[in-house]
C-alpha cells in the first residue's frame, strides 16, 4: 500500500504522497493493499535452522557475443515457496545457513495473485532484466580484485542466487524470468545508458524491474527506465532528493549521497575539526589547524549538486564551512583538469581534502599532487570503488600513504554469505568475488517481492519494503533498512539499503598474498550508525586492532 498516512503522521516526505489513482497500466491503484499477510503460530519451527535446502532446479544460461541484448539468457522455474518455516525472531527459517539479511516470514498463500497487476508481471512470472557492464577498466578492475568479470559468471551468479531465493522466499505462485542486457557504452556513457535502458524497455517479454546499470550513468540509466514505468535497483549513492522524486522506481543498495553526507560531516566535525592535520606530509602543515577542501564529481545533468549543498549544512552544524569545493563534469573532466584543481586547492591553503568522485580520477589527481609537491591530507568519503584496493593501487603512493576515512564497504569474509549460498546451490562450483554485486541486487529484490504481497506493483513494492526490519550491522554485513526515518534531523523516505560506515586508512606496505596495499579497517571492522561517531581523534595508521579481511566471519 501506499504509505502517505504512514509520512503525515512521521512528517516523513508529505509531499511525495500524491492521492491514489490507477498505475500506469490501469491495473491496481498505487493505494491498494498488494496483500501481504503475517504468519500465524503453526508456521513458527521450536527448532530453527533444521530446514534442508529444497533441492532447486538446475538454471542455465545461453548468449550471444557482441549483441546489446543476450536473448535466452536464464528463465528460473523456481516460483518460490507456498507456505515457510519460521524463525523464533519472526525471520525465515533458511536452515543452518542463516543470513543476518532474512527478511521476515509472511502467511503462507492460496488462491489466485491477481495476474497481471503490472507491467512484466503475469499469473505465473516477474520478467527482470538484469545489465552486465561491458566497460573494460571496470571488468579488468573486477579480475584484478579476484573476481571473474564476465557475462558468463554474472549469469552463473544471479541463476544460483535465484535458486536458494525460490527456495525459501514467498514469489506468490509467480517465478522470475530473467534476461542479461550487455551494456553498450562505457560506464560514464550517458547516452550509451539511455540506449541500454530503452533496449530493456523495448523487449520481449515486458520487465518489471531492471536489476544493476551503469554506475556513472546510473541516473540517466534510472531515469529512462522510469519513462517506461520500469523500477530499477540501480545507481550509486544518488543525492536523497532524487530517490524521493523518482519513489517507487530507483532502489540501491549503497545509501543516497545525503546519507553518507551526514556520515562525513560528523566524522569531521567529531574527529577531525579544530585539530592539527597531524597525518599530513610536511612538518609545516602537521602544525596548521586544519581546512577542508572537497573535489567531487558531478554528471552531465547536475545530479550530485545536491548533496554537496546539504554536505555544506551538515557541516555548519558542527562549525564547519569548506575553504573550497570544487566540481567536475564526468571522468575525463578530471583527467583534463587535474593539474587546475590541484593549484586551487593549494591556493585556498587547504590541510586536508575530500574527494567524493568516481575511482579513476584519483589517479590524475594524485600524480598532480604529487607532481606539485603538495602535502595535505587525504580524506576517503567512501565514493564509488575509491575504498576498494584496487584502484587504490593506481593511485599514487606517497599521496596516498596519507589517505583515511570512512568507507561504505565492510571486511570480505571469504567464507560469507556470498560464498555459502552459492556453495549451497552449486557444491562443486567456486564463486569469485564479484559474485557479492549479484547477490547484493537479490537480496534488495526478492525482499521486496515477498514483503510486497500477491498483488505486486511498484507501489505494492515500496510498501512491503517500509514493512521490513532492520537487519545486519555486523563486522562484515552492513545495517540494512527502508522505508520512513529521520536521519540526524532531515526525514526522509530510504529507498536505499545500508547505513552505516566503517574507518579505515591506506596501508601501502601491507602484503597478503604476494599483493602489495590494503586498506586496514579500523577496530575490526566496526560500523558506526549516524550519530554514533566518537570525538576522539581517529584510529588511523596503527595497525593494533585493524583487519584487511577475514577468511571466516567473526561471531556477532
Amino acid at each position: 500500500m501506499r504509505i502517505c498516512a504512514l509520512a503525515v503522521v512521521l512528517g516523513v516526505l508529505a509531499t511525495a504522497c500524491g492521492s491514489a489513482g490507477p498505475t500506469s497500466n490501469g491495473v491496481l491503484a498505487a493505494g491498494a493493499d498488494g496483500g501481504i499477510r503475517f504468519p500465524d503460530g503453526s508456521q513458527f519451527s521450536p527448532h530453527p535452522n533444521q530446514v534442508a535446502l529444497r533441492s532447486p532446479l538446475p538454471t542455465s544460461a545461453t548468449f550471444t557475443p557482441g549483441s546489446a541484448t543476450l536473448p535466452n539468457a536464464v528463465g528460473t522455474s523456481r516460483q518460490g515457496i507456498r507456505s515457510m518455516i519460521c524463525r523464533p525472531d519472526g525471520t525465515i527459517d533458511t536452515g543452518p545457513l542463516h543470513p543476518v539479511w532474512t527478511p521476515p516470514c509472511v502467511a503462507p498463500f492460496n488462491g489466485k495473485n491477481g495476474g497481471a497487476t503490472a507491467r512484466g508481471v503475469t499469473a505465473d512470472t516477474i520478467n527482470v532484466a538484469y545489465y552486465v557492464t561491458s566497460d573494460a577498466t571496470l571488468n579488468t578492475a573486477v579480475r584484478q580484485e579476484g573476481g571473474c568479470g564476465t557475462t558468463a559468471c554474472t549469469a552463473d551468479y544471479v541463476n544460483a542466487y535465484l535458486d536458494w531465493f525460490s527456495s525459501y522466499f514467498q514469489f506468490y505462485g509467480r517465478r522470475l524470468h530473467v534476461t542479461f542486457i550487455s551494456g553498450s557504452g562505457a560506464d560514464n556513457d550517458i547516452t550509451a545508458a539511455r540506449h541500454d535502458a530503452d533496449t530493456i524497455a523495448g523487449g520481449s517479454p515486458p520487465v518489471f524491474a531492471a536489476l544493476n546499470g551503469p554506475r556513472e550513468a546510473g541516473a540517466a540509466y534510472a531515469l529512462e527506465l522510469e519513462k517506461h514505468g520500469i523500477m530499477c535497483f540501480c545507481t550509486v549513492s544518488l543525492p536523497q532528493t532524487f530517490y524521493a522524486a523518482h519513489s517507487p522506481y530507483v532502489w540501491s543498495w549503497y545509501m543516497a549521497s545525503s546519507q553518507a553526507y551526514v556520515h562525513r560531516a560528523e566524522y569531521i566535525g567529531k574527529r577531525l575539526a579544530r585539530r592539527r592535520a597531524v597525518w599530513a606530509g610536511s612538518a609545516a602543515m602537521k602544525a596548521r589547524t586544519r581546512s577542508f577542501g572537497l573535489v567531487w564529481f558531478d554528471d552531465e545533468l547536475g545530479s550530485y549538486g545536491p548533496g554537496v549543498d546539504f554536505f555544506k549544512k551538515q557541516l555548519a552544524k558542527y562549525g564547519v564551512a569548506l575553504a573550497s569545493t570544487i566540481r567536475y563534469v564526468g571522468v575525463e573532466g578530471c583527467q583534463t583538469d587535474a593539474a587546475k584543481i590541484v593549484l586551487q586547492l593549494m591556493q585556498a591553503g587547504v590541510t586536508s581534502v575530500m574527494f567524493a568522485g568516481d575511482p579513476l580520477c584519483p589517479i590524475s589527481l594524485t600524480k598532480a599532487a604529487e607532481a606539485a609537491q603538495a602535502t595535505w591530507e587525504w580524506l576517503i568519503s567512501g565514493s564509488y570503488l575509491t575504498d576498494t584496493n584496487f584502484f587504490a593501487r593506481l593511485y599514487d603512493q606517497d599521496q596516498w600513504s596519507r589517505a583515511f576515512g570512512v568507507s561504505l564497504e565492510a571486511p570480505l569474509a571469504a567464507d560469507g554469505d556470498w560464498f555459502q549460498i552459492y556453495k549451497q546451490v552449486r557444491p562443486e562450483g567456486i564463486p569469485k568475488l564479484d559474485a557479492l554485486d549479484a547477490l547484493r541486487q537479490l537480496i534488495v529484490f526478492a525482499t521486496g517481492i515477498q514483503m510486497a504481497g500477491a498483488k505486486l506493483t511498484p507501489w505494492t513494492f515500496r510498501a512491503g519494503m517500509a514493512r521490513t526490519r532492520p537487519s545486519g550491522g555486523t563486522v562484515t554485513v552492513p545495517r540494512i533498512s527502508y522505508g520512513p526515518k529521520v536521519v540526524q534531523g532531515t526525514a526522509m523516505w530510504d529507498a536505499t539499503a545500508t547505513d552505516d560506515m566503517a574507518e579505515i586508512w591506506w596501508d601501502q606496505s601491507a602484503s597478503v598474498d604476494d599483493v602489495t596495499g590494503w586498506y586496514r579497517y579500523v577496530r575490526g571492522g566496526h560500523r558506526y550508525r549516524w550519530g554514533s561517531w566518537p570525538t576522539s581523534p581517529p584510529d588511523v595508521f596503527d595497525s593494533a586492532g585493524t583487519v584487511l579481511a577475514y577468511r571466516a566471519a567473526p561471531d556477532q
